[in-house]
């Protein structure tokens, strides 16, 4: 249900003022904890541990042997249309830890070693990590291996099935074990036990509270470019394959999203309609269901957001139109461009991909472009949608 227009005004008028206090207040906060983390009995992290470090030979008295499973991964750039840009090539380096020593564990989503250093991949640095403003969780210790499945925002879709439940697979694949436990952290929802149980782990074998174990094995990848095709394909693998004749056309929409609204999305939903377009959300479906819409449809016409991460699911015939809040080939931060993902899935597969760049809401700007409300071009989307389906005819 919508708010009357009013009130929805005067809500958004708000968010500016509420974002900045938001900024102020963790700043402070940061600012606070500064000269506690160096008082040792606080359980606060310390610092942070990359991949870099330790694959380059720095591991500030770390074992070396603690990371003896490191690996890497290359993978040349897939061919492209003419006229698109490259996809980015993917070189992954992988950082496993795999210790009996009793001062690492799993919490607040990351492995912590000696002195509560959090060891995580390179690009994120220390400052930016929600866990430096949080007291660390106490640990439980338990008998056999635990193996860390988990980031900095394991609740989100897209980073659940590229980036975690992948490293089941690693797991089994570059170690060769099986562990008696799968760290997962918080939130713990239904769609991880889900798409874990399709992995072939029990909701028994699943932790979100702390650990520390007789055994931790934690792979951290760290990214350069796209996320590395056997990853994604081990989410997809999960799932049963699609249907050999896919034919439906699925207007993914976002109206119960929190954040990144398509603001005229029922005027582009509207115009999509008179061409065969069904309108549905994902929410409070199953992964399964998703993976089985997404496989039935022929087309699929979506604003940027995780519920894209089922085109995992699809199958090369899918054509693909996706609404972006801003220009992916910008640079969020370092080298690292927005809103490639889901282009690259569609790669992945060999599924038809365009797009649309949209803009952000006047009084959403001071918001970093890949999480404000905006709104598509009209006449570029229907230009584009034409496109899309004169390539499938």
């Amino acid at each position: 249900m919508r708010l009357p227009a009013g009130i929805e005004a005067a809500t958004a008028s708000l968010r500016p003022a509420r974002e900045l206090s938001r900024q102020l207040v963790k700043r402070g906060l940061s600012q606070c904890l500064r000269p506690a983390r160096h008082v040792g009995a606080l359980p606060l992290a310390r610092d942070k541990l990359s991949a870099a470090d330790v694959l380059d030979g720095n591991c500030k008295g770390l074992d070396p042997e603690v990371f003896r499973h490191s690996f890497r991964v290359q993978e040349a750039p897939r061919p492209s249309e003419p006229g698109t840009p490259p996809a980015r090539p993917v070189e992954t380096r992988h950082l496993v830890v795999d210790t009996t020593d009793p001062r690492f564990c799993c919490r607040n989503n990351h492995v912590t070693g000696p002195g509560n250093i959090v060891i995580y991949e390179d690009e994120c640095a220390f400052e930016g990590m929600p866990v430096r403003l949080r007291l660390l969780e106490r640990p439980r210790r338990i008998d056999g291996t635990v193996a860390y499945v988990s980031n900095t925002t394991p609740g989100n879709y897209y980073h659940w099935l590229a980036f975690c439940l992948p490293l089941v697979g690693i797991y089994r694949t570059q170690l060769g074990i099986e562990p008696d436990f799968y760290y997962v952290g918080r939130p713990l929802t239904r769609w991880h036990i889900e798409t874990l149980a399709h992995a072939g782990v029990s909701a028994d074998r699943v932790l979100n509270a702390a650990v520390a174990a007789s055994r931790i094995v934690a792979d951290i990848p760290s990214r350069s470019g796209a996320v590395d095709s056997a990853m994604l394909a081990f989410s997809r693998s999960c799932f049963a394959a699609p249907q050999a004749s896919p034919s439906r056309r699925l207007f993914i929409g976002r109206r119960d999203a929190s954040h990144r609204l398509l603001v005229n999305e029922q005027e582009c939903a509207d115009h999509a309609a008179r061409y065969g377009f069904e309108y549905v959300t994902m929410s409070g479906r199953s992964v399964a269901e998703q993976a089985g819409l997404f496989a039935e449809a022929r087309y699929i016409v979506a604003p940027h957001g995780a519920a894209l991460t089922n085109l995992l699911f699809a199958t090369p015939e899918t054509r693909v139109l996706e609404l972006l809040p801003g220009d992916p080939f910008i640079p969020h931060r370092e080298d690292m461009p927005l809103l490639l993902c889901f282009r690259e899935i569609a790669a992945l597969l060999g599924c038809h991909y365009r797009h649309v760049v949209g803009s952000a809401v006047a009084a959403q700007r001071h918001r970093c472009p890949v999480d404000a409300d905006f709104a598509a071009d009209p006449e570029a989307f229907r230009a584009e949608l034409a496109a899309l389906l004169g390539a499938g005819a």
